[in-house]
C-alpha cells in the first residue's frame, strides 16, 4: 500500500484557501512543497462554534475514507483562527512517543489518523486579552460580530487591513488580500467570532505542549492580529522561527524565507 504524505492547509477567518497564494492561487505552494499531496480545509458548512472545533478532525476524516487505498499521514499547517484549530485537534490527541507522532480518533474514520508535525503559524492561545500586547479587546471583538448583521463587508475589510502592517501596504500581494474572498457562510463568521472569543487553550498547553511531536512555529514580530507577546513559553524549547519584520502573513511578506523553514523542518 502507498504511503502519502498530505499538508493540510488550514486558513483563518474571514478569508479563504486562497489567501495562501501571492495571487490567490494555490499552485505555488506546490511548487515550493514538491512530493506531497496538498488539501484545503473548507469552512463553507460551519455554522456554530461546535463546528469549528471540529473541523480539523472531521476533514481529515473525510480524506482518509475517500483514499482508503492509501496509507495517509499527515502534516498540519494551521493560520490565525485555523492554528488555533490545529492546536486544539493535536493537544486533544493521542501521543505516541515511540513513533513520534500523534494519533486522532474519529467515529467517522475506520482508522485512526496519524498526525506527523504540526505547523503553527501567527498563532495564539487565546485571541481575546485586557492587555493589547496578548490579544484583542473582547469588546471589539464583540462589536464586529455586531456588525457583521448590517455590514458584512466592511468587517471584513478592516480585519483584512489589520493584517498588514503599514510597511507592507503597497506590496505585490496586498491587493490580493483586499479582494479576497470568504468560505465562511454569514453564521460561519458570526461562529467563527465566537470561537475566537471563547477559546482559551492555556491550560490544554501547560498539559500537553510539551508532549506534542514535531511541532513548527512562525511567527511575524510585528503582527497586531496575534501579537507577538502573546506567543508562549516552550518548554521544552520547539522549533521557533520569529521573523523580525513580518506582521500577520508571513507565508506572504517573506514567502521565501516562509517555505525555506518548511522544507527544513519536514525534511
Amino acid at each position: 500500500m502507498t504511503v502519502t504524505t498530505t499538508i493540510l492547509w488550514i486558513h483563518g477567518w474571514g478569508t479563504s484557501p486562497r489567501v495562501w497564494g501571492h495571487d490567490g492561487s494555490v499552485v505555488h505552494i506546490e511548487q515550493e512543497l514538491p512530493g506531497y499531496q496538498h488539501i484545503y480545509i473548507n469552512y463553507s458548512n460551519c455554522e456554530t462554534s461546535a463546528d469549528f472545533e471540529n473541523m480539523v478532525r472531521n476533514q481529515l476524516s473525510l480524506h482518509q475514507h475517500e483514499n482508503q487505498l492509501t496509507t495517509n499521514q499527515y502534516v498540519l499547517v494551521g493560520w490565525s483562527l485555523g492554528a488555533m484549530l490545529t492546536l486544539e485537534a493535536v493537544m486533544a490527541a493521542n501521543i505516541n512517543h515511540d513513533t513520534s507522532h500523534a494519533t486522532i480518533t474519529n467515529s467517522k474514520a475506520k482508522l485512526p489518523i496519524r498526525i506527523m508535525s504540526t505547523v503553527i503559524v501567527s498563532g495564539t492561545l487565546k485571541f481575546t486579552d485586557s492587555d493589547r500586547s496578548l490579544g484583542w479587546p473582547q469588546k471589539i471583538v464583540a462589536r464586529m460580530r455586531s456588525k457583521l448583521v448590517t455590514d458584512r463587508q466592511e468587517v471584513l475589510q478592516q480585519f483584512r487591513s489589520s493584517m498588514i502592517t503599514s510597511n507592507e501596504q503597497g506590496t505585490d500581494w496586498t491587493n490580493h488580500i483586499h479582494q479576497l474572498d470568504t468560505d465562511f457562510s454569514s453564521e460561519g463568521l458570526e461562529a467563527g467570532l465566537t470561537y475566537l472569543m471563547e477559546t482559551d487553550l492555556r491550560a490544554s498547553w501547560d498539559a500537553r505542549s510539551a508532549s506534542i511531536p514535531n511541532l513548527l512555529w512562525i511567527h511575524g514580530m510585528i503582527d497586531v492580529i496575534c501579537p507577538s507577546g502573546a506567543v508562549p513559553l516552550m518548554t521544552p524549547p520547539i522549533n521557533m522561527t520569529r521573523i523580525e519584520a513580518a506582521g500577520h502573513l508571513p507565508f506572504l511578506s517573506h514567502s521565501k524565507l516562509f517555505y525555506e523553514q518548511l522544507r527544513g523542518f519536514l525534511q
